[in-house]
């Protein structure tokens, strides 16, 4: 009997989920950094949860998108994971700065 098609998805979210584990945290220390002082604990919360929502779905996406002939670990990083970091990092960076007005 062959298992069902959303058991097949689960699995590939769980296996993204584990193998980005160490991008993920990174990369949400490296939002928070950029973040702790210029917003709210609360604004700063939200942002992180939902950044790391958007950069999961990014790295599903590249993964999708990944030449099977490239082996998608680097060391504990997973390149599909680190190509989602970077644009969620660079999202930050640009939306949610705080210039100095003069």
């Amino acid at each position: 009997m062959d298992a069902p098609a959303n058991m097949y998805y689960f699995k590939m979210l769980m296996l993204l989920l584990v193998t980005g584990v160490c991008t993920f945290w990174l990369g949400r220390i490296i939002q928070w950094l950029l973040l702790r002082k210029t917003h709210p604990r609360k604004k700063i919360f939200f942002i992180l949860l939902s950044s790391i929502a958007v950069s999961y779905l990014l790295a599903l996406l590249v993964w999708f998108f990944w030449p099977q002939t490239i082996n998608p670990m680097w060391g504990i990083f997973f390149l599909p994971a680190v190509f989602g970091e970077i644009i969620i990092l660079i999202l930050t960076f640009v939306l949610f700065k705080k210039g100095k007005h003069t």
